[in-house]
């Protein structure tokens, strides 16, 4: 499809930013060997990306949400200090507020905020014309349940079927489903990251058997040494082990289809740490969309760390300037 043909997601004179960066990075891994070569890099760098968002009660949140606010007017304005105190507070509402630490939004949720955020209008004068149209429309959007059910009754399962599922789907929203323990080694992070990797290589072309290959000497170069039948068992696991392990789980979130992540689902397991499960040809705009966050970000840019140093080096700059140009359909001036 051409960049800027009326389906395209990405406008006449838009810009790289969190939504397409994803699509971006796989356009300059499919249009320059060397940027895929650094891409391919950095998904296999050893280490992690996203720590595990500790298990922190919702009362020392808020409390250190307080605390990090009344500090932060103690130290000058814009002052490293004052800076520190203001991202630890951001930080700590991004936790707050994660998915990973709630259950998807439902009809009734939706409903009891309706009523605080109309309170809260009227109370300080914020306009709040539409506001509870808007609302009802969001409070439809999340009836994930009918939704559920309509798909049940869509594909043809019968209604005593249906019925034991809606229960599980029920169960599993409101967090009371006992989970077994998972036996076997679970997939961190990393090993996510060199799946990513090899089929990134296979994506573009590259069979099986080389994409192993080089996906071992990318590791090699971090002085990590892992043999092509590794990756091969690695990838071979993560097909028979990470995959949704309860249907309701998975139709608990009958939103994704409207928001474009049939790919992916973060399912809520009611213990306050989700199962992630992303299809294995869709591994690679998965973490390639977690990467650009870091080059976007300016705090990365400035002080890279080094799994993507090597993506900023001036040996890319041409080619970086290039892909701007070619994905974005209009000419971008050079990289600085």
């Amino acid at each position: 499809m051409r960049r800027n043909s009326p389906s395209d997601p990405i406008p006449h004179g838009g810009v790289i930013d969190p939504q397409n960066v994803g699509d971006f990075l796989l356009f300059a891994a499919q249009s320059s060997e060397a940027i895929r070569a650094a891409l391919v890099r950095s998904l296999v760098a050893p280490g992690i990306w996203f720590p595990t968002i500790p298990d922190i009660s919702d009362r020392d949140l808020i409390t250190a949400i307080r605390v990090c606010s009344e500090a932060s007017p103690q130290s000058v304005l814009n002052s490293p200090d004052y800076n520190r105190w203001l991202y630890l507070r951001n930080f700590l509402l991004v936790t707050t507020l994660s998915s990973q630490k709630r259950p998807p939004l439902l009809p009734m949720d939706i409903r009891r905020a309706t009523k605080a955020i109309l309170a809260v209008a009227q109370h300080f004068q914020v306009n709040s014309d539409n506001l509870e149209g808007q609302l009802s429309q969001f409070e439809q959007d999340h009836d994930v349940l009918k939704k559920a059910e309509e798909d049940l009754l869509k594909a043809g399962v019968s209604k005593r079927l249906r019925a034991e599922r809606m229960a599980q789907v029920r169960r599993d929203l409101m967090g009371k489903t006992k989970r077994t323990p998972h036996r076997g080694r679970r997939f961190d992070e990393h090993d996510h990251r060199k799946l990513a990797g090899i089929m990134l290589l296979v994506h573009l072309n590259t069979s099986k058997s080389k994409a192993y290959e080089q996906i071992a000497a990318a590791l090699f170069d971090w002085k990590i040494t892992l043999e092509a039948e590794s990756l091969r068992s690695l990838e071979t696991r993560y097909q028979k082990k990470c995959r949704p392990r309860k249907l309701g789980s998975l139709l608990a979130l009958g939103n994704l289809r409207a928001a474009g992540l049939d790919s992916e689902a973060v399912v809520w397991t009611g213990s306050g740490r989700p199962d992630t499960f992303v299809v294995l040809e869709n591994l690679p705009r998965f973490w390639l969309e977690k990467l650009g966050w870091f080059l976007l970000d300016q705090r990365t840019r400035t002080n890279p760390p080094a799994f993507i140093a090597h993506l900023l080096s001036n040996d890319l700059k041409a080619e970086w300037d290039k892909a701007k140009r070619n994905f974005l359909g209009f000419s971008v001036p050079s990289t600085p």
